[in-house]
């Protein structure tokens, strides 16, 4: 780490006084670390140097004439905290994988509507599928449907004929039990006839023997006598005929009554089947509509098509795609480093392959499992979305543990040289600019440390140090 000097009180070099930068025209890729760390920090971006800060419209700059001057932007080299870091490396993966496994089997595919690598949102179509199968099992349901509504009439029919008959046989019960009533009553008076017509009889023959009357008039008591006790009998026999018709009343009903307990069963085995059939067609109808369309169930990215035009669903997935394009690096941070790790610390992702890769990313999740063998634990750093990242990419992250103070250019006034070098052009007094081979330490925020080959003060070409050399005369421009 650079000491720090006192800093240079000069208006010149203060931070308020920075000029602003220009970012250079035409200016191609840059191979190197310089180049990589020119990169877009506040995002995911793969590019080279940035020229999203230059004032003209067009990205080519005009070539500068003989005896003219290159016009260039400076900024101060100031002490400002950076952030230290320790590196790791990691591959690539979704976050969240989504496999799209459609809901009816045995149907065939007509369209494929997405392709590999393909953007989509929730809900949108990506396959199309042939429902004739469907269609047909949703009319048969429909039919029956029909026919059981039917027969549930037929049995609510039955059920009122049913209790009509109870009707009837309970009307029945009281018309015989009215007739043994009467027939009860008649009894009682006949017996009274009859008790009248014996004591008269008796009577009677008393005074026949004294002679007090004649023979033909105790004939006469004799014959009431016994026609009393013949409608006694007969009355009796009518009481028993209305106890039958009584008892026979009583077991209509109860045959009635177990008709209609038939009937009710029968009404309600025909709801039953009617709402069996009324949820098998609503079953059919959910699977006409899946059998119709495969729909994406997450926005995101297609990843891998498994199937083709032709083919009959089942259970493999169709399609597999990563939920929100959402990625993440999952570095592996060996044990001793894990206590410096926090949750939402900020990680700069690189290649060691591409240079030009660059990309900011946090920390969201650190695995609280340490694998025994390598003593390392997983740590997810998120990326935003970008379509150049693959599940499967190796790359390496430097993940922020503490900040520093520390002497700091910005990245963009780098320029990497064939040999290995880092390279600045630092402004003279005279406009005069000289090459200046520096070392650097950790990115932070789109700046470098240095920590070798500056000084707090020296002004550094921004916007324009690829087209200038060393010895160069420039315009400063603010």
């Amino acid at each position: 780490m650079l000491s720090e000097p006192t800093p240079n009180p000069s208006p010149e070099n203060s931070p308020s006084t920075l000029p602003r930068r220009i970012a250079p025209r035409g200016l191609g890729v840059v191979v190197g670390i310089g180049v990589g760390i020119a990169m877009t920090l506040g995002g995911m971006t793969l590019m080279a140097r940035s020229d999203k800060q230059a004032p003209a419209a067009s990205s080519t700059p005009a070539k500068v004439a003989k005896g003219s001057q290159q016009s260039v932007s400076v900024a101060v080299a100031q002490w400002m905290p950076m952030s230290q870091t320790f590196a790791v490396q990691g591959s690539v993966e979704a976050r969240n994988w989504v496999s799209i496994i459609p809901k009816v089997a045995g149907v065939q595919i007509k369209l494929i509507a997405v392709q590999e690598g393909q953007s989509v949102q929730k809900g949108e179509v990506i396959a199309v599928l042939d429902n004739a199968v469907q269609r047909d099992q949703l009319n048969q349901a429909k039919a029956q449907v029909a026919a059981a509504q039917a027969q549930q009439i037929a049995a609510q029919t039955q059920l009122n004929s049913t209790k009509a008959q109870v009707l009837g046989a309970q009307a029945q019960l009281a018309s015989a039990e009215s007739a043994v009533t009467q027939q009860q009553a008649k009894l009682t008076q006949q017996q009274a006839t009859l008790s009248e017509a014996e004591s008269n009889r008796r009577r009677y023959v008393t005074l026949a023997q004294q002679g007090a009357i004649s023979a033909q008039e105790l004939e006469s008591r004799k014959t009431a006598a016994a026609s009393a006790r013949a409608g006694i009998n007969v009355s009796q026999s009518d009481i028993g005929s209305a106890n039958a018709g009584v008892r026979n009343a009583i077991a209509q009903i109860a045959q009635s009554n177990a008709a209609v307990n038939n009937a009710r069963a029968g009404v309600q085995q025909a709801q039953a089947n009617v709402q069996n059939a009324i949820a098998r067609q609503q079953e059919l109808e959910t699977q006409l509509d899946q059998a119709s369309l495969v729909l994406a169930p997450e926005s995101g990215i297609i990843t891998k098509k498994n199937a083709n035009v032709g083919d009959l669903t089942g259970t493999t997935p169709l399609f597999s795609m990563i939920q929100n394009a959402a990625v993440e690096l999952q570095a592996k941070v060996p044990q001793t480093l894990l206590s410096k790790i926090k949750i939402g610390a900020s990680a700069t992702v690189t290649s060691a392959s591409d240079r030009r890769i660059r990309l900011e990313g946090t920390v969201r999740e650190i695995n609280p499992v340490v694998d025994g063998k390598t003593r390392q634990a997983i740590v997810k750093i998120d990326l935003l979305p970008n379509a150049a990242l693959k599940p499967g990419m190796f790359f390496q992250a430097a993940i922020a543990f503490s900040t520093a103070r520390a002497l700091a250019i910005p990245a963009e006034a780098i320029v990497p040289q064939a040999n290995g070098q880092i390279m600045v052009y630092v402004l003279g007094a005279d406009n005069t600019i000289k090459a200046q081979p520096i070392q650097v330490g950790d990115p932070s925020k789109g700046y470098l440390a240095v920590k070798s080959g500056l000084k707090a003060g020296d002004r550094v070409v921004v916007a324009g140090a690829g087209f200038v050399k060393d010895g160069d005369r420039v315009n400063v421009v603010q």
